[in-house]
């Protein structure tokens, strides 16, 4: 009768998909085959913290979910005691147990206790518990009935192996397609911005000519209109490769307060009078190896993010320390390494975000505002740009009470390099009589640069492709090349003229460059430029 009963338990167990499927089979096998009503599973917590109850063990029909009924173990020696078990254990009435706690023996009506150790592998599941509560009185159970709910445990522990095998397959196949369509849609933005940004060029490098060739025309005040939007467009394009991580990181070791305070100063420009910004910076802040720019870029995201989370107005408060990340720290956030860090924090006192924004705000274009006012790509390009810098970025809100940003960057323990202005000044003389060889397979690219040379008094020799500019034989005075081009590579061009003609000068331009195609180890300039910057990075170049 036992046996016919454990078959059909296992058959039942086979099709159960989750737990509360896997203990209605057992109440009901357990009703037929025992005096028994009340069964329950305690499954500890992977961190050994809390313990989860999971079954019926309420006077009722009630199911008790794991995510209902959790118990913190270090308050209750008893629990304790059970995950110690290494074999099945009656406690005929928990009145009477010397480690229970009696408040909760009195509370819950406790009686008769059965505790059967799952066991996978040499790992321990949790216990398997039945038993019998206020009048059902105190029950002991048969050999018959003690030994049906020892194999009903065994099977039950199996089973549920099996439910968290797959679960975790599960959660891994979401985790490598979600991993699949984010890189997808990274090279897509990359791509996209790539050819976005040799566009603007062409279109913002003739603006600036033709701005030069009317001077006191009618027509001037429209051209400008153009550089503006363009260059609003080309700021959308830098956040795209910041999403995309193809970005060039120009590092260097920078002291993160006064990057603050210039960006504070910048941004005070942009926050309403109705939102106060404050800076609390410890003096104690150390350094950390960071592009100035893209640092630039993440508290300016996360502080304009604050201001329109707080339209009637209120206090946006960064602050800077050092801390230590320590393994308790590492235990609670995935992904952490433990050390010394630089932490930017920055809270506001606005809306706040409920659970399900806060799980998605990273998502790139999840954004909670209407479309004029947000793409949903700032806090994605935050992350990205932290994730390049080897950092941390956290968020913790609650609705109506707020938002706190926590940026983790590694502590770098060189000296600081002062961190320069964010435009360069424009030099006096922008003109020049030096050979240049102009590499680009972009042909609107190369019309307009070589257009911006040729006036500024430069010789040029323009070809549309790498392989093409092994050819000349005699030497240049430096090279204007693309990065990235259909036939070679900008990177392997530059190496293989400079082994040719050493006293070149090289001056790499990019619209985009994905970490795989190697560090620039030349000074490069970052697609959509302006004439102005063009010319005064050459004659940095030349000058030196």
């Amino acid at each position: 009768m036992i046996a016919h009963g454990l078959l059909a338990l296992s058959r039942a167990l086979h099709r159960a998909r989750d737990l509360k499927q896997v203990m209605d089979c057992v109440r009901e096998a357990l009703r037929a085959h025992t005096r028994y009503d009340r069964v329950y599973i305690q499954l500890p917590s992977s961190d050994g913290r809390t313990m989860a109850v999971v079954g019926y063990v309420l006077p009722d029909t009630t199911f008790v979910d794991q995510q209902a009924a959790k118990i913190e173990l270090d308050k209750d020696p008893f629990l304790q005691w059970g995950l110690s078990l290494e074999g099945p254990i009656v406690i005929p009435d928990m009145r009477l147990h010397p480690v229970a706690d009696q408040r909760h023996v009195e509370a819950f009506g406790m009686r008769t206790a059965i505790a059967v150790p799952m066991i996978d592998g040499d790992a321990l599941i949790g216990p398997f518990n039945v038993g019998t509560f206020g009048d059902e009185g105190v029950i002991e159970p048969t050999s018959d009935e003690l030994d049906f709910i020892i194999q009903m445990a065994s099977i039950v522990g199996v089973v549920i192996a099996r439910l968290r095998a797959e679960k975790a397959r599960a959660d891994l196949e979401t985790k490598i397609i979600s991993a699949q369509r984010l890189e997808a849609l990274r090279r897509l933005a990359g791509e996209v911005a790539h050819d976005f940004n040799n566009i603007l060029l062409a279109v913002l490098g003739n603006a600036e000519l033709a701005e030069d060739e009317l001077k006191d025309h009618s027509a001037v005040s429209y051209i400008l209109e153009i550089r503006d939007a363009t260059l609003r467009a080309a700021a959308l394009s830098r956040q795209l490769l910041a999403f995309s991580r193809g970005q060039v990181l120009s590092t260097r070791v920078l002291e993160l307060n006064p990057l603050v305070q210039r960006c504070v100063q910048m941004l005070g420009r942009l926050v309403p009078e109705n939102i106060e910004l404050r800076c609390n910076l410890s003096s104690q802040a150390g350094s950390v190896q960071g592009d100035a720019g893209q640092l630039d870029q993440i508290l300016m995201n996360l502080v304009l993010n604050a201001r329109d989370a707080m339209p009637r107005g209120g206090r946006i408060h960064i602050e800077t320390q050092n801390v230590r990340v320590d393994e308790t720290f590492v235990a609670d956030h995935s992904n952490v390494q433990p050390g010394r860090y630089v932490l930017l924090t920055v809270t506001d006192d606005g809306q706040g975000m409920d659970a399900e924004t806060q799980r998605r705000i990273f998502e790139p274009f999840f954004t909670t505002k209407s479309e004029e006012h947000g793409s949903g790509l700032g806090l994605s390009v935050v992350q990205g740009i932290v994730s390049q810098h080897s950092g941390h970025i956290h968020v913790y809100s609650e609705l109506g009470l707020g938002t706190t940003f926590k940026i983790y960057l590694p502590l770098c323990e060189q000296r600081a390099q002062t961190v320069g202005s964010l435009l360069s000044e424009r030099p006096e003389r922008l003109r020049g009589e030096e050979r240049i060889l102009l590499v680009d397979d972009a042909a609107h690219v190369r019309s307009t640069v070589e257009r911006v040379l040729v006036r500024a008094g430069y010789k040029v020799t323009v070809l549309s492709g790498g392989s093409l500019a092994l050819r000349p034989d005699h030497p240049v005075d430096i090279l204007l090349t693309a990065m990235a081009m259909r036939d070679l590579h900008g990177l392997q061009l530059a190496a293989q003229l400079t082994a040719r003609w050493p006293q070149m000068q090289v001056l790499i331009m990019t619209g985009y460059a994905p970490s795989r195609l190697g560090p620039v180890n030349w000074p490069h300039i970052t697609k959509p430029f302006t004439p102005t910057e063009l010319l005064t990075r050459l004659r940095a170049l030349l000058d030196k």
